[in-house]
């Protein structure tokens, strides 16, 4: 089952559909994130509500680190880059 989030994303709305994988301790979180001028691709393995994974910019070919935080049914934080130049972006249940 998949879940829609909703952001300002660079100052426009951006979309992002998730999934959830249960394995044995943590959960594997997968998406893709798009708005009309970005389209970005990530999985993050979750550990209670939040954890880390990569992000790829599928325009610019570009990998970077996220971190996931507060993540519930009403959403999460997005954390580019979180250990140099972070930019946070919160993402909000689009239903």
């Amino acid at each position: 089952m998949g879940y829609q989030f909703v952001a300002d994303f660079h100052g426009v709305p951006a979309t992002a559909s998730v999934e959830f994988e249960q394995l044995y301790s943590y959960a594997r979180m997968s998406g893709e994130i798009r708005s009309p001028q970005a389209w970005y691709v990530f999985t993050a393995d979750i550990y209670g509500d939040g954890g880390y994974g990569d992000m790829v910019d599928r325009l610019a070919g570009e990998t970077f680190r996220i971190q996931i935080q507060s993540l519930s049914e009403a959403g999460f934080i997005l954390t580019a880059n979180p250990f140099q130049g972070p930019a946070s972006y919160v993402f909000q249940s689009s239903s």
